[in-house]
């Protein structure tokens, strides 16, 4: 079965048989061969609305004009009317489809890359056809070796770019796919790599601040405080928060609205001690204080924080506190001082099914963003199945930033004109048995708003 790659950059090798796995041969095979499983049914990537999909593709059939009368004064009949050919109809091109991966393979992140690559090649696997290739290219996790990977897989012929995982790379190379018209789809969570063409599938952060907020709207929960840690990520987390207050901020009568906001030092215990404090002044000299309490952060230093706060009485029968997606680790979810709290995440149902396929596959536990290597792929190979004009391109921009949507291992996602994306996340609240799903991702899309 042709559907077989190789970086002859960095050595690495994958090939798929329809009696074996799509293995990685840059350090170690997989450590078992899988065949399809037909119980297992969480994997596919689907088109939300396939018609939609198809609709530039798809032309209407032109009828035959009305027989013509005959003229009055003769008995000669009218010649009759010439049938009009209708139009080419869309048909699954026979060619080959390259799709370039570039992911760091080598040095600091390449357990990172190698995960993400392991998931794109079960989509591979499970969704594409003989004239599909994968070549994944090594960027070693820098902007040079990420220009150098892309211009390697230009001049191979890719007509998609998945990658790069860090925005520096993705800064670095986006001149030249854009100068070939090649969309990229990257694995990076910053917005600002972001633009027509370059599409972002990493879960933003605005996308999870989005969810929070909705979720505490849908629960009554309308007055907000923020405290933030004066880290990049503190910093970047809280913007998002704010937005997305402010976002549905007069929307209802009673509307959200960010009554208090903190910063403190995370090397300063003092500091965070006087920002708590604050807090409850403000919330006990308030005849509406605030409901919900929205902390992005994270780690050993999230147990500081909860710790002051309950000892201050900011606990979960008074407030209720909200996160980021880190805190989908068994270090903050099995923590007895986070009973109550929420945070949002990847609809749990498909992705334990991933999950425990990829563990199966690969002897180890897949990190959260393999997921996102998986989808990435399925889409690429989805596509490049469906009908379409001879000589047609794949991958157009119309087509990724289709408004309805996908639908993947993390639910569905659709990439915006601008390149941004936006996702249905599920809510999850931590309880004593573990975390538990309280609100669903959506499946479906409002009209998109850029």
């Amino acid at each position: 079965m042709r559907r077989q790659a190789q970086d002859h950059q960095s050595g690495v090798q994958m090939k798929a048989s329809r009696s074996g796995f799509p293995g990685c041969h840059h350090d170690q095979p997989p450590r078992r061969q899988a065949t399809r499983s037909k119980g297992w049914r969480l994997g596919g990537l689907s088109i939300v609305v396939a018609a939609a999909l198809l609709s530039a593709c798809q032309t209407t059939q032109v009828s035959s004009p009305p027989p013509t009368a005959k003229p009055p004064a003769t008995t000669q009949q009218a010649p009759a009317p010439k049938q009009q050919a209708a139009p080419a109809q869309p048909v699954v091109q026979n060619r080959p489809v390259r799709v370039a991966m570039l992911l760091p393979l080598s040095g600091p992140s390449a357990s990172t890359g190698q995960a993400l690559l392991n998931a794109a090649q079960m989509a591979v696997f499970d969704l594409a056809n003989e004239q599909f290739s994968l070549l994944p290219f090594d960027t070693q996790g820098t902007p040079d070796g990420a220009q150098q990977a892309v211009g390697q897989a230009l001049a191979q012929g890719a007509e998609l770019i998945l990658g790069p995982l860090f925005a520096p790379d993705v800064s670095a190379i986006r001149p030249q796919t854009l100068q070939a018209q090649v969309p990229m789809i990257t694995f990076s969570t910053d917005p600002s790599v972001a633009a027509p063409g370059v599409y972002v599938i990493g879960f933003l952060l605005r996308e999870q601040a989005r969810r929070m907020v909705e979720a505490a709207m849908e629960h009554n929960l309308t007055r907000f405080a923020l405290l933030t840690p004066d880290t990049p990520f503190g910093r970047l987390m809280g913007n998002a928060y704010i937005e997305a207050v402010n976002a549905q901020a007069g929307t209802k009568p009673n509307s959200a609205q960010l009554v208090a906001r903190e910063v403190y030092s995370p090397t300063d215990q003092t500091q965070l001690s006087e920002a708590v404090q604050r807090l409850v002044a403000a919330r006990n000299g308030s005849q509406t204080p605030f409901t919900v309490l929205m902390v992005p952060d994270s780690g050993a230093k999230l147990k500081d924080v909860v710790a002051l706060l309950n000892y201050q009485g900011l606990n979960g029968a008074r407030v209720k506190l909200v996160g980021p997606m880190l805190w989908d680790d068994p270090q903050v979810t099995q923590d007895p001082a986070m009973i109550g709290a929420w945070y949002p995440a990847p609809s749990p149902g498909t992705h334990q099914g991933f999950s425990a396929r990829y563990q199966s596959l690969y002897g180890q536990s897949a990190p959260t963003i393999a997921s996102l290597g998986y989808d990435a792929a399925a889409l690429a190979a989805v596509l490049a199945r469906q009908p379409s004009q001879p000589g047609a391109k794949v991958y157009t921009n119309q087509v990724l930033s289709n408004p309805n949507g996908f639908a993947g291992i993390d639910g569905v996602f659709r990439f915006l004109p601008n390149g941004l994306s936006e996702r249905g996340l599920a809510v999850m609240e931590i309880q004593q048995g573990g975390p538990r799903q309280i609100g669903a991702a959506s499946s479906t899309f409002v009209p998109a708003v850029n």
